[in-house]
C-alpha cells in the first residue's frame, strides 16, 4: 500500500478517510521482500491463525 500511496503517514490518513475514520489497526514494520526472505530461513516459524 505504501508503494502505491506514498509516505506511511499519507497512507495512514488515506486509509482513515476511505474508511470513515474506522480502522482498528494499521501495522508498518516489514517490507514483503524481507518477510519472504525471513520465512525461508531455517528455524523461522510463524504462528497459526488463532481460532475462536
Amino acid at each position: 500500500m505504501i508503494a502505491a500511496l506514498g509516505k506511511p503517514l499519507e497512507m495512514l490518513f488515506t486509509v482513515l478517510m476511505d474508511n470513515n475514520g474506522s480502522v482498528p489497526t494499521v501495522y508498518f514494520h516489514h517490507a514483503e521482500e524481507d518477510m519472504r526472505h525471513a520465512l525461508k530461513t531455517p528455524g523461522c516459524r510463524s504462528a497459526p491463525t488463532a481460532r475462536r
